[in-house]
């Protein structure tokens, strides 16, 4: 599956359906629809995002979150950028 990593999140079909669906429901269990957001902690939602991370998925084959993105940083392999602009000195 073709994926890149913008701006915190996975882009790709996966994030799309009923999977997302599923997580904002598992999100809707710790903020509850129209809750307003201003006095609750970045804490609180740090561990909210630490929780939903180690929870295993179905859809990840029973792995969590954290372990398939552990595994995909550690087989992360960069691409080469060439250029011949001339801000770019060879």
């Amino acid at each position: 599956m073709a994926a890149r990593l913008v701006a915190g999140h996975w882009e790709g079909d996966h994030i799309k359906g009923p999977t997302n669906e599923n997580i904002n429901g598992l999100v809707r269990e710790y903020l509850p629809k129209g809750l307003d957001l201003a006095p609750i902690s970045q804490g609180y939602l740090n561990a909210i995002a630490r929780q939903l991370n180690n929870r295993p998925r179905k859809c990840l084959n029973f792995e969590t979150p954290a372990e398939v993105f552990a595994r995909e940083i550690m087989n992360f392999q960069p691409i080469a950028f060439y250029t011949t602009h001339p801000a770019f000195p060879a």
